[in-house]
Formats: C-alpha cells, structure tokens, sequence
C-alpha cells in the first residue's frame, strides 16, 4: 500500500501543485501526527503564497521516502478527497482527454477558490509565524468566522484574541494581509484620545527613533468609531518576562541585558529630543528575539528646539512619576525620564521591589525623596540607580552618562578608563604632587589658609629641589600658584576611599604583585595609580555623534589650522590642540587659549566660527534667519497643512487616501502628483501610478515606483513579475526584510506588502538617493570629504548588522546603498544575499553579483561566497565613493581580470590612512582580509584632525604600534610613511622600553647611511618635501613606558601606575576586577567630581 502512494505522490507531483487548495490543514494534520519536523512546519507557514507552501511540503513529502508519502495520500484523501478521486481516475484517459479534464477542473478550481474568498474566514493570503506565546491563538484567528477585517487588518474582538489594555485602548491580536503578525491597539475617536494618538503616531513614524529598542510601527487602519494601530507584536511585557526568568540559572545577566536595552531605547528618545513621561514595566515589552522595547508614546512629547522643558499637565501613572512632577516644581525635562528609568531599574533587579516603597506611601515618598535599595545586592548597580533616582532633577546622569556608568563597564571598557585616566597630568606627576600637598601641611597650611600668606609655588620648588623646568610647567599647569588647589584632589580621593571594599586593596594585591611598592596609601588613589601603572597608552576617540552633542563645533581643525596661519595661536598653542586625544579636547584646549589671549584673539575666533559653524553662531546670537534643515521642517510643516486642507475639501471616492505624512524633498511635487491622480492603481494596500514619472528605478528585480501606502507613508514600490526564478530572490529578500536580526538605521526599511495575479509589489521605506546621486550632489560641496567618511562608516555599520546575523549580501555596489531623507546611508537590495547555515562558514550557490563588483575568489571560482567576500567588495565601494567615482581594479574592460589578479591602484585617493584600510580590504588573499568587526574598529580610530606633516603620521603610526595592529611589510603608497615602516620595527630595549629599531633604508633618508643600529628620529617642519629627515638622539618618537619597580608614592594614583606597568608586561589579571567591585565606581565619583573626562570609544 505504502508504495502505492508513494507512486501517486511521484506520479502527480505537478498536478498536486495546482490541485490542493488546503495546504495549511494538511501541513497541521501532518505535524500533529509527527510526520513533519518543526523546522519543515516552519518553513511551510513562512511561504509567502499558497502555492509556495505546497511546493515546500510537496518537496519535504517527495525527499521523504514511501512512509511519509503515503502519510501525505491519507490525510490528503480524508481533507481533499475529490483531489485523489479525479487523480486516480485520470490515468486511463488520453493525452488529449487529460489535457482537457485538467483545464476543466482547474477553471472548476478557481472559480471555487474565487468564490470562496468572499467569505471573511478564506481571505487571508498569508500567516508569517513568528510568536511562539501566541502561536495557537493566531491559528485560530485564521480560522474564525467572525474575524473583522478593518483597512488592511484582521482581528476578532473576542475576549481570547485581547492581549493588553489600559487608559488609551484595548489591544488585540491580529494579523496584517501581509501575513505579518501584530498587536492592534484599538483607540476610541474622541478628543483627547485622537490627540495622543496622533502623537504616538507622530512618534513611531519619525525615522530618528528607528531602534531594535522600540516598539516597531506596522500599519495603520480606521472605521467610523475607531482607530486601529498595528505594532510590532511582543511576547511579553517586563513584568511577564521576570516571572518567566525567575527559575533561570543566567537570570541576572539576562536583567541586566534588559536593562542595558531599556536604557538605549531611552537614549534613542532624548537623542531626538522626546520625553517618554510614561516609563513603567508595563511599557516595556520582549519581543520573540527577546529584545527589550520600550512601548506606548501617546503621552511623550518632542522639545522645541533651544528648549529644554515641556509644559503639559500632569501626565504619567501613579507611582512613576518623578518628584519634581509631583511637586509641580518645574515641567517635564529628560532629567524626569531619568528618575523613573532609575526606578524601573530597581524594580527589574529587585524581583519587582520599588525604591519609594509600596504604592500607599509612593507618592509621598517620591516627593520627599525618601528611599531605599535594601533589596538590591549589586553595589555598582545600586550606585547608579542613586544618581538616577536623585531628587535634585540637576544631580541626575544624563542618559549618555548613565550608559557610561561602571555598571555597564565590561573588561574591556574598564581598562580604556583606566587607561584614560592613568595618563592624566594629575596621575603622571602624582609623586611630586604628594610631596608638595604633604610640604604644605607642614608649613602649617590648611585648605582655609590665606593664600597671600601660604607657601608659595617657588618656594616649594625650591625647597623640593625641583629644578626641570618642564617639570614646573607641568605642575603649575595642574594646580596653578594657589597650592590650595591640591586640597580638592586629595579630599576628594580620602571621601570617596572611605568604608569601600579597595581599602585594604594593598594586602590583596601584594599577594598576586609582590613588586606593588609598600609605601602606597590604600586609598582610592593608590590603586588607581597601580592601576594606571598596568594599562598601556591608548588614543581615544569619540564618535562623531557625541562630539557634536558634547562640542558643538565639528570644525576644529579647520579653525585652528585657519588661526594659526594667521598668526593668531602660537605653534606650541597650535602643537598642544593638534596633540589633544579627541575632537572635544581639542575644542577645550583651544577655548582655554582663547579666553586667555585678550579680544582680539577672540574676535578672530569669532569670524573662523562664522565661517565654519554659521548655523551654530547664528542659533547662539538668536538669529532669526533659518538654517537649512529649518528651512526644510518648515517647508514639511506648510505641506501638511496643505495636504489637511485637501483632504477637508475632497470628498470624491478617488480621493481616498486619508492622509500623506510628507517626508521626502526631492520626491514632493511627484508625491502630490500621484495623491491627486484618479488614475492611480491601488494593490492591498498601496497606491501607486504606472507613468515614466513615477519609476524611481529599475534593474534585473524589477522597476521601482512612487507609491503612497493607505495610511499615509510615502514609500518605494518594488514590482517583481511572478516567474520561478524572480519569485525565488523575491522570497529570499523579502525574508531578510522581514528578519528582525537586521532591523537597523543603516539597512533599508521593510513597510508592506501586495500582489495580484501577475506581480508582488514590495514596498520599501523610500530613501531620496542612490549613493551616485547623493556623491555627484555633494561635489561642491564644502564639506564633502566629512560627508563621505560618515556614509562609509554607515555602509559598513549596516553591513556589521548583516554579517553579525550570519547574512552574506552578495550584491554590494554602489545602486544597492541608499540615502534617507535624514542622510543615513541603509544598504539595500537582499534578493541575492544567503544565510549561512549554522556553523557554516561558506554558501555554495551559482555564480551572483555585478559585473566588477565581485570578489577574487569568486571569479575564480576557487571558494563560495564567505563574509570576505563582501568585504573585498565593500572595500572596492569605500575607495569608488572617497575618490569620486573611481574603481580600484581600474576601468570596466580591464576590471573582471584585474580583480582575478589581485592588481588594483588607489592613486587617486590621497588619505593615506583610509588607503591603508582599503588595502586590507582588498587583498587578494580572503584570510588576509580585517572581518567587519575589526573595519569598524579601524575606521573609528582615524582621526581627521591629525595635523597633515610627518607628526601626526607619527602618531597616527604610534597608536598602532601601541595596540600591535601594524606590519612592517606592509606596503604604502606614501614614500614618507612606508620609510616609516620599512625602516623601524617595535622592540623592548634591556630597560623594557619600546624603542624605533632601524633598518637599512635603501637610501630614502638624507644621509646614505645604513643605519641597523637603534636610532631615534624627528621630521622636519618642511610639509612641502618629503624624505628630508634629521637624525636627533634625544627624541623619542614613541613614548617609554614606564618601569613598574619605580618607587612611587603611597596613594591611588601611585596603584593606577603599577596597574599600567602589569599591563604593558602582560602580567595584569583582569580578574581582579572583580575583586574590589566598589573601585570602579569611586573611580566614576572621582571623575565627575575632579571634572575628568572618563568616556570611552
């Protein structure tokens, strides 16, 4: 019998395909049964058509072997019994009388399938499974009969289908005709409820608060009565999720992660200036990837700009409230946010606990700022959630520093601060300081002593025998005249030592570090200093994002190098800026020198500044003129009151679309266009027009289209034709799309989707430019070359979130990058890209790509597809986009044989350091490729306001010597800095110090000499000749590092140096951070209170 129905299955596999319309009741069928794995079931539901889920189950059903097969016959015959029936009976007839037989039955088929999908319960094309808590809820709603179906949504308003309510709504299950799974937030259209509600739409369409750490928007719908908001559909709220994870053995790393995400949806808010003003664990949900979002905006509200507080009613829930709210001192500002985030963070690591205490006495407490963490074991979290939860509104972190807080340090953060810190002038020249401070106590000096009559500066240096007069600058530059001054540093570290775990850090440490020396203070500088002793020099640097936020000014290079030339800044001014470690400290130091040089050197900053920063001197002076991005929010604005007053004035029925949400500039007029046009086609839910002045694009996929989705979201319309092969990268892109793995700023967005009988119609997030566009837009641009670094970085960010999923894009060229109306490069263009499969480290698959933008190994067809494959041609994309246009394997003709060969040039990029990057980029060898991880690492660390001579080449050389990413060998194209590398190589001498060994130079310096002995070097100021060098002995071009068996005072600054020495030596155990959990965050005190910068890159 089993082989009889085997020989069915095989014999009617293609009539099979069009014959069985109940492809999802058998599939069940067949898994209850355990005929079909979860990982076949699952492939099945997540077919995007009814055709494609019977071909996968046909496929599992014919690769299954006669038992299975014969499974699929009986629970066939007992769902679809006229299949079999007509099957069985058509094996006697002719060719001709099968032909004919079929054509009847599949019109007979169709008209059933068409008449059939006027009933409510047959009309949903698609199920996309991805809830596991909601699985069997959703397969009833698919079900039901009495399911409604409102715009392009369905749900039942069934008591089982409701997952959430509260004060603006009742939530649902429910499904999109995409297949998507969402929650319907069901709101009522009275006043005040339509007021939040168009605010939290406001909210979860504006693309600056695009996260994996917020609630996703999906869709939007209406009826006479209500509105009907579709998000992203969570599997938990907080409190749900902590009762879920008590019995965990990782339950504390897994709070902590969720914390962590809480917290980076809140920065995603403040950075765009909105104030949540809700924040409780029933706004926070888990999504199926166990992902942390922060939900529900219809009480939040977005700053003006240049202001700081909003003024509104009180809003909020009882009990999270921040107490200058309750006590109507002032309106809501982040800082408020900040307060109940802390109390949410206690509550999340107490097991549900509330600092303020239970709910009858909260509010009181909160007023008062009465609370307690006697529930919370964690010392660096309760530190923390102290700074949050501060009454004084000022006293609270910022959310930037609450994320920079020792709570979220990992090991190797823990080592940059310490690193940041131990390089201080304060801790370098710590052993003098000491000696001064414990001289001035013995002159009978006190912190009240009048400084006219105190021990002055000299004279201490005189009596100390301090006679090295950069030694003297040194320290005066440190503490001034006024030797009052050190009180705040020693103070300071005797408060914050007291009572802590690291007190007695001496006794501990001597018994891993016998070479500790004794005479240390067990203090809270002590052990920095043996901390700081262990760490190695390290450059650091601050995203562009914070440096503007931080500095304002972006341009500090250009103006210092601007009030240099003209004699404004002397050279050691200019020297000491250039040497500062970020683009904040440079903009410090020139400040400081600023202030210092009277109105004219003032005056001259003033003009640089409106010549570099006109938007930002205009916004200081209160100018009434408008900045270009103000020009467009304006313009935005005027178009939505025009589009209000459209829609209040037409009523006919090809006026259907209920609103636009105007965010393109370049697409408007088309975009008004198309709205007007009674001509235009509606599929699903999106409206678009066929006309030449709608197509956006075109390539091999299909042709793209302006389109206008039912609620209002302008976006581009992709219009794939239905054929085996387009069909088949169809699905795959749209799985990508699809993928929350890849839910990313720099990844094109997924909004819906439609079809009809010849077509699907993909619709995208519409972005205003290919990446040929936006380059040829910024050529005259002044600050192009900034530009085009940040969308680099942004390519390669986007590719990080690809690669980090296990995805290969395959297709990377410049068509497939695009340009959002904010200016964020999104990688697009998935139909090509494979997952690798688990533990996996190729795809095998037919050759696919673009015409010169393929990698070696596969035009030579040596390997699959790998990650460095995309690297190789990511870095062909950094080079065409940094030098205008040009490829680095050389015209289109000669291109495919040059890239098989390895030959490439990048003569037409003059950044050395972004050609070097490249350079790994493309090399010809896979292996010898950086994975993205390290790419991104690299592209953060060149820094642009390094000066342009052999200095900064120099520096830029030593950081990385210092972090040990540097071949002598390799080869650059610059003559000077490949002297550099030919010429030196790292070594430690017989003092343990890193020297610049030479080597024969092959005749590239002044001198002809071979020199193979150890030399140091400094370069001539002379920019305009290279290769004129002097040899100097008494320079060193890369620091010494410091010897641990220095004899260094007793506090913590002499412990951060021996921790720095450990660490240059290899000998630091980074456990011993866990030894003093306290230390870290006295070590955060004493940043903030001495005003020490402790970020980190």
């Amino acid at each position: 019998m089993e082989h009889r129905h085997a020989e069915f299955v095989d014999t009617h596999y293609d009539a099979l395909i069009q014959r069985v319309t109940s492809v999802m009741p058998i599939t069940d069928k067949m898994y209850e049964s355990r005929n079909l794995t979860w990982e076949v079931y699952s492939k099945i539901t997540k077919a995007i058509s009814k055709k494609s889920q019977i071909r996968e189950l046909l496929n599992a059903v014919k690769s299954g072997g006669p038992a299975l097969k014969s499974a699929f016959y009986k629970v066939l015959r007992d769902v679809q019994p006229e299949v079999i029936q007509e099957l069985e009976g058509s094996s006697s007839q002719t060719d001709h009388e099968k032909q004919v037989t079929e054509s009847h039955h599949q019109k007979v088929e169709t008209e059933k399938e068409e008449v059939k999908t006027h009933r409510p319960e047959n009309n949903i094309i698609r199920w996309n499974p991805s809830s596991i808590k909601y699985r069997s809820e959703i397969e009833e709603l698919r079900k039901d009969s009495c399911r409604k179906k409102v715009g392009n949504l369905y749900f039942s308003r069934s008591n089982k289908y409701i997952i959430g309510s509260g004060g603006s709504g009742t939530v649902y299950l429910g499904l999109k005709e995409d297949g998507t799974e969402v929650a319907i937030k069901r709101i009522t259209k009275d006043q005040q409820k339509s007021k939040d509600f168009e605010n939290e739409l406001k909210h979860l369409r504006d693309l600056n608060l695009e996260s994996k750490n917020i609630v996703r928007y999906v869709d939007l719908a209406e009826d006479e009565d209500f509105y009907y908001l579709a998000l992203q559909l969570c599997e938990y709220d907080m409190e749900d999720y902590m009762e879920n994870l008590r019995q965990e053995e990782q339950k504390d790393k897994a709070l902590r992660r969720i914390v962590k995400e809480i917290l980076l949806g809140l920065q995603v808010l403040h950075q765009a200036e909105v104030i949540h003003r809700d924040i409780k664990p029933g706004n926070v949900l888990i999504d199926s990837g166990k992902n942390a979002r922060l939900a529900d905006f219809g009480l939040s509200r977005k700053l003006e700009e240049g202001r700081s507080t909003v003024h509104t009613a009180r809003a909020g829930t009882l009990g999270w409230e921040a107490t200058e709210i309750l006590n109507q001192d002032t309106g809501y500002k982040k800082s408020s946010d900040i307060q109940v985030a802390g109390m949410l963070m206690y509550y999340i690591l107490s097991d549900g606990k509330h600092p303020f205490g239970d709910i009858k006495d909260r509010e009181e407490n909160i007023k008062k700022g009465q609370h307690s963490l006697e529930d919370l074991q964690d010392i660096v979290a309760k530190d923390l959630i102290e700074w949050m939860i501060n009454k004084e509104p000022a006293e609270r972190l910022t959310i930037d520093e609450v994320l920079r807080h020792p709570y979220f340090w990992d090991d190797d953060s823990k080592d940059a601060v310490l690193r940041k810190l131990g390089d201080r002038p304060e801790i370098q020249n710590y052993e003098i300081l000491a000696k001064l401070h414990k001289l001035y106590i013995e002159k009978g000096n006190t912190e009240e002593t009048d400084p006219t009559v105190a021990l002055n500066i000299n004279e201490a240096f005189s009596e100390l025998k301090i006679e090295n007069e950069k030694k003297r600058n040194d320290i005066l530059t440190i503490v001034g005249v006024d030797l009052k001054n050190l009180w705040k540093l020693f103070k300071t570290a005797e408060e914050i030592t007291e009572g802590k775990h690291f007190s007695n850090w001496k006794s501990e440490l001597l018994k891993i570090w016998p070479d500790i020396n004794k005479k240390l203070p067990e203090d809270v500088l002590g052990l920095l200093r043996v901390l700081r002793n262990k760490l190695v020099h390290a450059n650091f640097t601050e995203t562009e994002e914070k440096q503007w936020i931080i500095a304002r000014v972006t341009s500090v290079m250009p103006i210092t190098d601007k009030l240099y030339q003209n004699r404004v800044l002397t050279r050691e001014v200019y020297s000491k800026i250039t040497n500062a470690p970020t683009p904040q400290a440079k903009m410090r130091e020139l400040l400081y020198s600023v202030k210092a040089g009277g109105p004219e050197v003032k005056s001259a900053l003033y003009k640089a500044l409106k010549e570099y920063e006109p938007y930002l001197t205009q916004h200081l002076e209160g100018s009434s003129s408008q900045a270009g991005h103000e020009k467009q929010v304006t313009e935005s604005h005027s178009q939505r009151a025009e589009v209000e007053k459209y829609q209040a004035k037409t009523h006919r029925p090809e006026n259907n679309i209920i609103r636009w949400n105007p965010s393109s500039i370049k697409y408007r007029s088309e975009i008004e266009v198309l709205w007007k046009d009674s001509r235009r086609k509606k599929v699903g839910n999106l409206y678009f027009s066929r006309s030449s002045k709608c197509i956006i694009g075109s390539g091999g996929s299909g042709t793209v289209y302006l389109g206008l989705k039912e609620d209002g979201t302008e976006v581009a319309i992709k219009r794939i034709i239905k054929d085996h092969r387009k069909s088949k990268d169809f699905e795959n892109e749209l799985k990508h799309l699809r993928d929350l793995n890849l839910e990313s700023k720099n990844i094109v967005r997924y909004v819906d989707l439609a079809e009809d009988e010849d077509f699907y119609y993909l619709a995208l997030q519409l972005c205003e430019y290919d990446m040929e566009d936006y380059m040829e837009n910024l050529r005259q641009e002044e600050h192009k070359e900034k530009a085009l670094r940040r969308i680099v970085k942004e390519i390669l960010l986007g590719l990080q979130v690809l690669h980090r999923a296990g995805v290969i894009h395959r297709d990377i060229k410049p068509g497939n990058v695009l340009i959002d109306s904010g200016k964020n490069a999104r990688l697009a263009d998935f139909g090509l890209s494979r997952k690798l499969e688990e533990g996996r480290s190729t795809v095998h698959t037919a050759r696919a790509g673009t015409l010169g933008w393929e990698a070696t190994e596969i035009l030579n067809q040596d390997a699959g597809y790998k990650k460095s494959s995309d690297i190789q041609v990511a870095g062909m994309l950094v080079y065409y986009i940094l030098s205008d246009g040009k490829h680095p394997f050389g015209d289109v003709k000669d291109r495919e044989e040059n890239i098989k060969k390895g030959q490439h040039s990048l003569e037409d990029l003059q950044d050395i350091v972004a050609k070097d990057l490249i350079e790994w980029m493309i090399n010809k060898e896979p292996a010898e490729r950086l994975t993205i991880d390290e790419l991104i690492d690299e592209w953060s660390d060149i820094n642009k306001d390094l000066p342009e001579d052999l200095l900064g080449l120099l520096r830029v050389f030593r950081n990385k010597l210092t972090h040990g990413s540097i071949d002598p060998s390799h080869t650059f194209n610059s003559s000077y800095l490949k002297l550099l590398l030919k010429g030196y190589r790292p070594c430690y001498d017989s003092e343990n110090r890193v020297r610049l060994t030479g080597i024969k130079l092959e005749g590239e310096t002044t001198d002809n000499t071979d020199r193979a002995g150890t030399q140091d070097w400094d370069a001539t100021e002379d920019l305009g000749k290279e290769n004129k060098y002097t040899m100097r002995s008494d320079i060193k071009l890369i620091d010494e590092w410091p010897d641990i068996n220095k004899d260094l005072p007793e506090d913590l600054i002499g412990l951060l140096r021996v921790f720095r020495n450990k660490l240059t030596h290899g000998g630091f155990d980074e456990q011993m951070f866990d030894r003093f959990p306290d230390f870290f965050i006295s070590l955060h005190r004493l940043a903030i209170d001495m005003g020490w910068d402790c970020t980190w890159s």
